[in-house]
């Protein structure tokens, strides 16, 4: 009804103003969150977060967290946090969620915080289950169960964008200026399905 009357010059306008209006609302409450976070930096806290994306590494797990929560709080922030966990059973895949003791480090790059080695108080899967995770992990290990490495690593890249390549053919992908082909993307699976059909 309101849009019959709005005349058809004006409605890209409105349009406009209502995109830019939550955009600043959303953006001032990122920037208020990320200021909260890093009052913490120096102190040692209990931290609460989703895991966004995990890598393992020689051992360790380097995760991207969100939806933290700093000290038992019931105020969840909506930043990116970096953390390292090493020793066993730290391999938390995406969607878990952690509890950890830690001291809070200043971030890097678009993390607002890092965390290096904290103590693990708590884990929990979420309920219900994250099923691109789960697919994730079937291919994955069917993939390991078929395959030699390098093989496996390089069409895991491909398929799932895991970036867990041996350093030897890193570097191999580095010299010939091909490391961009392990990044999950359409191009790369058409590569791959080609191949296969071949």
């Amino acid at each position: 009804m309101i849009a019959i009357l709005i005349p058809n010059i004006v409605r890209p306008i409105c349009a406009l103003l209502a995109g830019l209006l939550i955009g600043v609302l959303r953006a001032s409450q990122v920037n208020l969150d990320q200021k909260v976070a890093t009052s913490y930096i120096g102190r040692e806290v209990i931290i609460s977060a989703t895991v966004a994306d995990s890598t393992s590494i020689n051992g360790s797990s380097r995760l991207q967290l969100g939806d933290i929560l700093f000290n038992n709080s019931t105020n969840t922030l909506k930043c990116q946090a970096y953390a390292v966990l090493t020793g066993e059973n730290v391999n938390f895949l995406r969607s878990d969620r952690i509890t950890m003791r830690a001291q809070i480090q200043p971030g890097f790059g678009d993390y607002v915080i890092a965390i290096y080695r904290p103590i693990i108080l708590a884990s929990s899967k979420p309920d219900p289950p994250d099923y691109s995770v789960l697919a994730h992990s079937f291919i994955s290990s069917r993939l390991r169960m078929l395959l030699d490495s390098p093989s496996v690593d390089l069409a895991l890249g491909f398929l799932v964008g895991e970036k867990t390549l041996p350093s030897e053919l890193k570097e191999q992908l580095k010299t010939v200026g091909l490391s961009h082909i392990v990044v999950a993307s359409g191009f790369s699976l058409s590569i791959l399905i080609g191949a296969a059909k071949k």
